[in-house]
């Protein structure tokens, strides 16, 4: 009788043996020779920003807008906005558009699709007035327009069903739920590189002419300059992490670059004390991000480097969205590798600002986890127009006052008021934004105040503001550099739910204090409009999606004059 759980537990440890085994990350792939170009700083704050070398990025006038993560809400909240911006023909004035998590879903699908070709407004959705707005226009989703696609397919029971397949490996895991979901049914490719234009990809096949132009893909036409926010952990030799002795970068992915700007040494540290110091910054060119390292770095601020190269398939717009959005990352780096079942998306990560760089498999995960939203990035590049929506799950408090007592995370979403230096949640297990100051503790009071001040007014939550920087040293920012930055909140708006039929505005009216913005409906098909969780409303109904995007492109639209003014068009 002693043997029966015995035999039960060796057989439950082999199964699970076989099973992490088939999910691991051991890749037997081809390799191949390629040559690409590389970028470091001219000096420690004096940036190479590879796209000032295109003559339609730099073109457009010197705005950006950018969207934070937050799931399938950020992922809707983002298609309005844009609605609202195409409507008003303002995404001409945009040199720079980036999203994070959910908003890398977004701009996946915006910057990528085949759906729709020549038609944005079908392609984003219609932005209606509240007025015209039914039940029936709710329920219908044109099969050409991207908001259906959480409608069409439930992104937690992929996820599921690819976790619980021994034959699915652990990487691929978080890729084909963000490619089954958004990817593949919106026609973007997902084993095609992006560049971002023909001019750079004609230069790529005569460097390199073994490659085709069949491996790459190009943005949709008429496109800001696409960027995609991750995270770079550490080295994966050092995992499980130590908790409290994170080092974690931000990282930027484009259609014509991989990297971070600023260039460090950083010492990582496993939870068992083993430290590794490793040189991090500098680009690459897209297709030759994960390449083996060279045998040399650059001389100069840019070149021409030579390695090998695994893995072209896994740098499609669809896995730069993975990597971006994988949110589970920054937990998963401090558990053991069988316990993430293998998840985290690894690239081998070397400098070409190192002399003599080396391989070093890396740990990536969701932007997120270090920088809900990419204002840096674009302070980095001395960005004078910014306009960031915050697509978050907290509503914001109307009750709070800055001047009363310190931000807590039920008052606002911890990622806004950690670019002022103030982090009402600094010992997360979930994420690091203590690096993230960049403006003044004392300009926090006056943006929150404005944006409780717009929210009250009912016509969206958005305030406008100059701010100059301070040194972040951690990101190299430079002190002093003053930009216009437009803070944009999710939030109910009460001027537009006023304007909506009684039988819509019925189904999202909470019935505690209705007319008080922070509150929200609690239950139905509207539970949590617009703030709609971000883990456990991953599969909308199309009414609830519809309503969400026509709120979004209906504040632009509402407030063209002010964004106008925002990206410095007026």
């Amino acid at each position: 009788m002693l043997l029966k759980p015995q035999v039960s537990v060796a057989a439950v440890a082999i199964c699970l043996v076989l099973f992490v085994g088939l999910k691991t990350n051991v890749l037997c792939e081809a390799q191949m020779n390629i040559t690409y170009r590389a970028w470091k700083p001219n000096s420690q704050l004096s940036y190479n920003f590879p796209e000032r070398e295109l003559e339609g990025v730099m073109a457009r006038p010197n705005a950006a807008i950018a969207f934070t993560g937050g799931g399938v809400r950020s992922y809707l909240a983002s298609l309005g906005y844009l609605a609202g911006f195409q409507k008003l023909g303002l995404l001409d004035k945009v040199r720079y558009v980036s999203g994070v998590s959910g908003g890398s879903w977004a701009l996946m699908t915006y910057g990528y699709s085949s759906l729709s070709q020549g038609d944005d407004e079908t392609l984003l959705g219609p932005v209606l007035n509240p007025e015209d707005i039914t039940m029936d226009k709710l329920k219908a989703i044109d099969p050409q327009c991207l908001r259906g696609m959480p409608v069409n397919k439930n992104f937690e029971a992929i996820l599921a069903e690819n976790l619980l397949d021994p034959f699915v490996k652990g990487e691929d895991v978080w890729f084909n739920g963000v490619n089954d979901v958004f990817g593949k049914p919106s026609g973007v490719p997902s084993n095609r590189v992006p560049v971002p234009d023909s001019s750079t990809l004609d230069e790529i096949l005569a460097r390199n002419p073994l490659l085709h132009e069949n491996s790459f893909v190009l943005p949709r036409s008429n496109r800001p300059f696409i960027m995609f926010g991750g995270a770079y952990l550490g080295p994966h030799s050092l995992t499980p992490f130590k908790g409290k002795n994170r080092t974690y970068t931000a990282l930027e992915m484009t259609p014509y670059y991989v990297g971070e700007p600023h260039v460090h040494n950083i010492t990582y540290m496993s939870n068992k004390g083993k430290t590794l110091k490793q040189l991090v910054g500098g680009f690459v060119e897209t297709f030759a991000f994960g390449a083996e390292a060279p045998t040399h770095g650059l001389s100069n601020a840019n070149g021409s480097l030579s390695s090998k190269q695994t893995k072209m398939d896994r740098l499609s717009p669809v896995h730069q969205a993975t990597l971006a959005s994988f949110a589970p990352g920054g937990v998963f780096t401090e558990l053991p590798d069988i316990l993430s079942f293998h998840m985290d998306p690894l690239y081998n990560m070397w400098s070409p600002a190192n002399p003599s760089p080396s391989n070093n498999i890396g740990v990536f995960a969701d932007g997120g986890v270090v920088e809900n939203i990419q204002l840096i990035s674009l302070l980095q590049r001395k960005v004078e127009n910014i306009i960031l929506f915050f697509n978050n799950n907290q509503a914001l408090n109307s009750q709070f006052d800055p001047k009363k007592r310190p931000v807590k995370t039920t008052d606002m979403s911890d990622d806004l008021p950690t670019f002022f230096g103030i982090n009402p949640d600094p010992d997360s297990e979930l994420w690091d934004l203590n690096r993230n100051q960049v403006f003044s503790d004392k300009d926090f009071a006056p943006v929150a105040e404005g944006l409780i001040k717009a929210q009250l007014s009912g016509n969206g939550t958005l305030y406008t503001t100059k701010l100059t920087t301070v040194a972040n040293t951690w990101y190299g920012v430079e002190a002093g550099f003053t930009a216009q930055v437009t803070f944009v909140y999710l939030s109910r708006t009460l001027g537009w739910e006023k304007l909506l039929p009684a039988d819509i505005r019925k189904h999202i009216t909470p019935s505690k204090d209705p007319n008080n913005p922070t509150n929200v409906i609690s239950k139905g098909t509207f539970k949590n409009f617009p703030n709609i969780s971000t883990y456990t409303q991953l599969h909308p109904a199309a009414e609830l999606a519809n309503l969400i995007s026509d709120m979004c492109g209906w504040i632009i639209a509402h407030n063209a004059e002010a964004f106008k003014r925002a990206l410095g068009a007026h």
